[in-house]
């Protein structure tokens, strides 16, 4: 049967006489993936076999090179376990076997089968080590953002705090607050953006909080300000008054107006527990993020509410009232 009449295969006899009269040789024309090309040319031209041959050959070597990348890629194999690992890289090797092995085959159709085999299970195998690599890139990413620019890290506080008594990085100290206040009572929706510095000076953004109701006295929270000793607001360094958000509960749990000076607030009951930090952190703070730079500390005297201050207002607010040894 002339290749130009309509094939077993249901080709248009057209389509082939059409690109059988492009310039060039023909098998240069094609696509080696196209189906017509497949079933029409397969097992009777040559030139086409020979170039799906080399277009195969082209296409298993790509995919060994981006699994071989992957394999040798130092997160992938710091990410997942030994066993595994070396899973993948058995099942590599056989495959390398496999495609070596191809060269060893006379018949050029015996060949080309043999070649599309192994490219689809080369194909499989790439994909299977690409999705776990993208997945392991995705875990580094969101590690990434929990890390900003200056090196805070997210922690949990209850891990972080028990980790660190355990291995000794954390010592419990006493403290007790001196510090007066200004305080007044916020409005429902009011803004506070709390300002801080780090251990170089450069300002730090503790958090943003919003003044709401309190759940326990269903009034509105108090916004504190820091004063020095007349009584005056004190203004940072950086043009920053430092102010916070204190729940209606917790102020009149911890502060009381001050006989001496009505216009303050002193704060009222004994020493707490304090802990010290080396590290710049991010930790969740009465629902909302605060970062606490390094040389801050975080208040562990009741573990259920454990909250950070940074050094700057732990040496405005508090005084030791103990050696530097552990207490706890």
């Amino acid at each position: 049967m002339s290749k130009f009449e309509k094939t077993s295969h249901g080709i248009d006899s057209d389509w082939i006489r059409e690109n059988e009269t492009k310039e060039g040789p023909f098998y240069e024309e094609l696509d080696p993936d196209d189906s017509k090309l497949s079933e029409v040319y397969r097992y009777s031209n040559k030139f086409v076999i020979d170039y799906m041959i080399q277009h195969y050959i082209n296409k298993c070597k790509e995919k060994i090179n981006d699994s071989r990348e992957i394999l040798l890629n130092n997160d992938f194999k710091k990410h997942i376990e030994q066993q595994e690992y070396n899973k993948y890289v058995k099942e590599f090797n056989e495959l390398i076997d496999i495609f070596s092995n191809t060269y060893k085959i006379n018949n050029s159709e015996e060949r080309l089968n043999k070649l599309e085999n192994i490219n689809d299970k080369l194909l499989e195998f790439n994909l299977v080590i690409s999705e776990k690599m993208f997945s392991i890139q995705l875990m580094m990413d969101l590690e990434a953002n929990n890390t900003n620019s200056r090196g805070y890290k997210k922690v949990n506080v209850n891990e972080y705090v028990k980790e660190g008594l355990e291995n000794g990085t954390l010592v419990p100290r006493k403290a007790e607050k001196f510090a007066r206040i200004i305080a007044k009572q916020g409005k429902v929706g009011e803004k506070v953006i709390s300002w801080s510095v780090d251990d170089n000076g450069n300002e730090v953004e503790e958090k943003v909080d919003m003044v709401s109701l309190d759940e326990k006295t269903n009034e509105p929270g108090w916004i504190a300000t820091k004063v020095d000793e007349q009584g005056n607001a004190i203004i940072d360094e950086n043009g920053h008054l430092n102010q916070w958000i204190i729940s209606d509960s917790t102020f009149k749990q911890k502060y009381e107006i001050d006989n001496e000076n009505p216009v303050l607030f002193k704060p009222k009951g004994g020493p707490q527990v304090f802990v010290q930090i080396s590290d710049n952190i991010i930790l969740d703070q009465w629902g909302q993020e605060m970062k606490i730079a390094r040389g801050g500390f975080i208040n562990i005297t009741n573990i259920d509410d454990m909250y950070g201050i940074s050094e700057r207002d732990f040496k405005d607010t508090y005084k030791f009232t103990d050696s530097e040894e552990k207490i706890l």
